[in-house]
């Protein structure tokens, strides 16, 4: 356990925040789906009527600022394998938000899902202050 902690500590040192919310999950439902997105472990989508089957999306891969650097982005791979496409993946991009909310889910394209998430850990001290936002 120490061993992974040190671990943890060297691969996260930019950004410790996220380790606060790992393994904490959040779900959203979009139409017949719910998603679930467990903090830097996987992404998963269940059937909301019939079987209620459920597929892995994604295990959590890396974690990098976007290309203009306002927000962050958690990138899952290794889903289930998916028709022709091969295996699927999503993206978590993180922004900045009073509570931990999974607020967003869709699919843009054939096995690919992308997801928005709202969070204190995205906020920088200043915008948290100003908008009454208490950071962890």
């Amino acid at each position: 356990a120490a061993e992974q902690a040190s671990k943890d500590l060297e691969f996260y040192a930019d950004h410790l925040e996220y380790l606060a919310l790992r393994d904490q999950c959040f779900e959203v439902n979009d139409g017949k789906f719910a998603y679930s997105l467990c903090m830097l472990g996987r992404v998963t989508q269940r059937e909301l009527e019939g079987d209620h089957n459920s597929v892995v999306l994604g295990e959590f891969d890396s974690l990098e600022p976007t290309s203009d650097g306002q927000h962050m982005v958690m990138h899952f791979k290794r889903g289930q394998h998916c028709h022709a496409f091969g295996d699927r993946t999503a993206d978590v991009t993180v922004q900045c938000g009073p509570v931990n909310i999974l607020s967003a889910a869709s699919e843009p394209s054939t096995c690919y899902y992308a997801f928005t998430f709202h969070s204190p850990v995205a906020c920088t001290p200043q915008f948290a202050y100003v908008n009454g936002i208490l950071l962890p």
